[in-house]
């Protein structure tokens, strides 16, 4: 996406590959929000049940996870700031 003739942020999107392939083993945040995200949208896309109540699992480590993040300091690193943003793409 050529971002350099927008008038309006894109947002975070754009760079979440970047972000996500970047993340350590310490960053766990970001890779459980997203596993989370990922099963809850496959699970509304193909109306497959199993997929909604692992997204729902998926969804609770991370919410574990970052409470952990946030409470060990890692409140504005960049992993847990987007794991962050990317709840608020889970809706199941």
């Amino acid at each position: 996406m050529d971002t350099d003739n927008i008038n309006v942020s894109p947002g975070f999107l754009p760079g979440l590959p970047r972000l996500y392939s970047q993340a350590g083993p310490q960053d766990g945040v970001l890779r459980q929000v997203t596993s989370a995200v990922s099963l809850a949208t496959l699970s509304d896309q193909v109306g497959a049940e199993k997929f909604h109540g692992k997204a729902r699992k998926e969804y609770g480590k991370a919410l574990v996870m970052l409470r952990e993040a946030i409470s060990g300091g890692q409140l504005m690193s960049d992993s847990t700031v987007g794991g962050v943003l990317c709840l608020n793409m889970y809706d199941v």
